[in-house]
């Protein structure tokens, strides 16, 4: 593209010396938005992600508070590119959130544009339109027709991530899965975002739907969070957006690893006697107790060691539980010791 091989061609370059610390990573929409960076929501069809990310833009657009989707965000101007519906759907459906959220009579501030060029076509008018209208928030919905050609033309993908690039400001990208579950199309799509989160539709019901939102990919932290659930509830012309616990889904166990399950069985069930922990993990994994008992007992072991969980009278708890707080609580707290591997990376 001309536009941006002017731009990078002009670009200056810079001692790093000269450029100033970073502070710690930033969130638009935490944990699922890192701030100026390139975000990437994937699934599969019809599983929610759309209306996922346009709660997301509401929340910004509106810095609205609502304690029942557990979801922390910073005010920004938004931008929605389209590529999938039509302005009189979002809109719609922006309204049915605002109403989810009880601020039915806030009006959208949401930028909409509904898109037919390839976004390489559109980046110079875009990056001016961003500029002007102090956009800080830009989403893509959705990355095959975004791109002008294929999902496996690497060229195509990546002539898509130049583009996010030159635009300068933080975005999120909304595509499908392939057969295998995975990414749809180029390995670089994977590659040039900096944070990737795949959403898996847990059920559907009358009236609901459970999302579940995995942690595929970060450059920017160091390690990745623990799988989140929420609750789709649609009412008369309003949705409703609940946090749940990822096990009080139909696919909570699927996708956590054993490591991060000991840690939500010993949530659910309390203190746990050490050899019994297999075989409640086996049961929520829907698995032959042998096939993990090696892999529970080393995580309980590794989760000792960085004290994530502790062992008293036999029985393995958490922390937190009400037995050790009552024996430390007239204790002096250790002092913190450096962070050690995290369960959500083990296995």
């Amino acid at each position: 593209d001309m536009v941006i091989d002017a731009y990078e061609q002009f670009t200056p370059s810079i001692k790093l010396k000269d450029i100033p610390e970073a502070g710690p990573i930033s969130y638009l929409v935490d944990p699922f938005v890192i701030e100026h960076e390139i975000n990437v929501l994937y699934g599969d069809s019809g599983n929610g992600k759309s209306m996922l990310a346009l709660l997301w833009a509401c929340l910004l657009d509106t810095d609205a508070t609502d304690s029942a989707h557990r979801i922390v965000t910073k005010p920004a101007r938004v931008m929605y590119l389209d590529y999938e519906t039509d302005e009189q759907q979002v809109r719609r459906r922006a309204s049915w959130i605002h109403k989810g959220m009880g601020i039915e009579d806030v009006e959208s501030n949401i930028l909409y544009k509904r898109c037919i060029q390839p976004l390489h076509v559109m980046s110079e008018s875009l990056r001016d339109e961003i500029e002007a209208e102090g956009i800080g928030f830009v989403i893509v919905d959705s990355l095959g027709m975004a791109l002008g050609g294929s999902l496996i033309d690497e060229q195509a993908v990546i002539q898509y991530f130049s583009v996010l690039r030159f635009l300068d400001v933080t975005s999120l990208t909304v595509t499908h899965t392939n057969k295998k579950g995975e990414i749809h199309g180029s390995v670089f799509t994977n590659a040039q975002s900096r944070q990737t989160f795949e959403a898996k539709r847990s059920s559907v019901e009358k009236n609901k739907i459970d999302i579940v939102l995995h942690h595929r990919k970060t450059n920017d932290v160091s390690r990745l969070d623990r799988p989140l659930a929420y609750e789709l509830l649609f009412g008369p012309a309003e949705v409703r957006f609940v946090g749940k616990d990822v096990m009080d889904t139909e696919i909570g166990a699927e996708g956590l690893s054993v490591s991060a399950l000991v840690l939500e069985v010993l949530k659910l069930e309390g203190p746990t006697l050490r050899e019994m922990l297999p075989e409640l993990v086996a049961e929520y994994k829907e698995t032959v107790v042998d096939k993990i008992r090696a892999a529970v007992m080393t995580a309980i072991s590794r989760h000792i060691k960085a004290r994530r969980v502790v062992e008293m009278d036999d029985k393995i708890l958490l922390p937190n539980s009400s037995a050790v707080v009552t024996e430390t609580k007239d204790e002096k707290p250790e002092e913190p010791k450096e962070k050690e591997e995290d369960p959500w990376l083990t296995l």
